[in-house]
Order: structure tokens, then C-alpha cells, then sequence
């Protein structure tokens, strides 16, 4: 009983970080959509990458804080790298290229 006990519950947990990473994957590529269409870039392939999960203490307790990239060009068609960096499901800042943090 004990070890099926455990199974359901790191099967929920499995689901949940899964969840969560789904929610946050979704956020930061809409984010991404946004401020390159906002700053009249183009967002290559549409995509993002995760490059990095951390965890970090904040003053609600512990979070997952990721950094994702996605490349993205303006109309010179050079190809840049972009960088949005979220802790939970909240944005902390989104970086282009030779530019200042936009958020």
C-alpha cells in the first residue's frame, strides 16, 4: 500500500511541474509574440527555447525561475537572439539584442 501510495503521488507531482511548464511555455512564447510585433521585429520559426530552470526563493516561497530564448530579425534580416527570463508564471524581463531590457 505504501509504495502505491508513493507512485500516485509522484505521478501527480510529474503532472503538475508538466502542467506548470506547459502554462509557462505558452506565456513566454505569447510574450515573445508580442513584443516583437510591438517593436515591428519578426519572430523567427515561431518558436522559443527553454535554455535554463532554476529554482529561486522568493517571499512566497520557492519558484521556478526559467530563461528562454528565441531568435527573431528586424528589417536589415540579420538573425538576433532575444532572451525572456520568468520566475513562476510572472515575466521579469525580456532582453533583445543590443537593446535595454524592454520589460
Amino acid at each position: 500500500m505504501p509504495s502505491e501510495l508513493i507512485g500516485l503521488i509522484s505521478i501527480g507531482i510529474i503532472a503538475y511541474i508538466w502542467s506548470s511548464n506547459r502554462k509557462a511555455y505558452a506565456l513566454a512564447k505569447h510574450s515573445c509574440q508580442s513584443i516583437c510585433k510591438r517593436h515591428q521585429l519578426e519572430l523567427l520559426d515561431d518558436t522559443i527555447a527553454g535554455t535554463r530552470i532554476t529554482v529561486k526563493r522568493t517571499p512566497n516561497g520557492l519558484r521556478l525561475q526559467r530563461v528562454y530564448s528565441f531568435d527573431y530579425t528586424d528589417i536589415s534580416h540579420a538573425r538576433k537572439t532575444g532572451f525572456l527570463m520568468m520566475t513562476g508564471q510572472v515575466i521579469d524581463y525580456i532582453r533583445l539584442e543590443e537593446s535595454p531590457d524592454v520589460i
